[in-house]
């Protein structure tokens, strides 16, 4: 098992300052969502912890791991979301160790996907909303509606992302189509007009 002490160690070494204190915000915003779901998991807290290790590193950077052609594939496609996908072998490169459940909330905590488990939403919910986003007039009331639901939130922020990629003319992953279309259909037509009309109103208003 790994400490967090270690984990820190880590972090703080391969990080920038700015990216490490956002993982420790994540961790505490995981924590908070996590218990206002009755969700009780050290899981938690290292999901938070290592979701960004991967950030700094490509295949080309870490060479210790003998990567696959699919993970140059995937960089070369989609660089904003390989140290999501590729994250746990780095993860087992640094620290040896494996899990699961954590394993997955890393993986898709960038473009989510459909079903996910219930820790895979809270990390990619707080990735989100942690409250360093402040520049986002979204996330304040993105986060409310997590506290509520989750699936909810899961909808509306995959929505947000594919609107901010469009509008940077960006390449969309298709995971994240896939997660938009499950996650739509948990909720209903009116109530996603309702969020639809009031993230319209926020972003007029700022």
């Amino acid at each position: 098992m790994i400490s967090e002490s270690h984990v820190h160690q880590v972090l703080e070494k391969h990080l920038t300052s700015s990216r490490y204190e956002h993982v420790c915000r994540v961790k505490d915003q995981a924590i908070q969502l996590a218990s206002n779901h009755d969700v009780v998991s050290e899981d938690v807290i290292w999901a938070a912890l290592l979701h960004d290790l991967a950030k700094p590193f490509s295949p080309q950077s870490l060479t210790e791991i003998d990567w696959d052609q699919q993970s140059f594939d995937v960089y070369d496609k989609f660089p904003a979301v390989w140290h999501a996908f590729y994250g746990p072998q780095v993860i087992e490169h640094f620290f040896s160790w494996t899990s699961e459940s954590v394993f997955s909330a890393i993986q898709w905590h960038t473009t989510g996907k459909p079903d996910m488990s219930t820790l895979d939403k809270i990390i990619y919910i707080a990735d989100f909303i942690e409250p360093g986003r402040r520049q986002l007039p979204e996330s304040a009331w993105i986060r409310d509606i997590s506290y509520q639901s989750l699936d909810e939130a899961c909808a509306v922020i995959t929505w947000v992302s594919i609107q901010k990629l469009i509008s940077k003319h960006r390449r969309i992953h298709p995971l994240t189509m896939t997660c938009f279309s499950f996650y739509l259909k948990k909720i209903t037509d009116n109530r996603f007009s309702e969020l639809l009309s009031h993230y319209e109103r926020l972003n007029i208003s700022s």
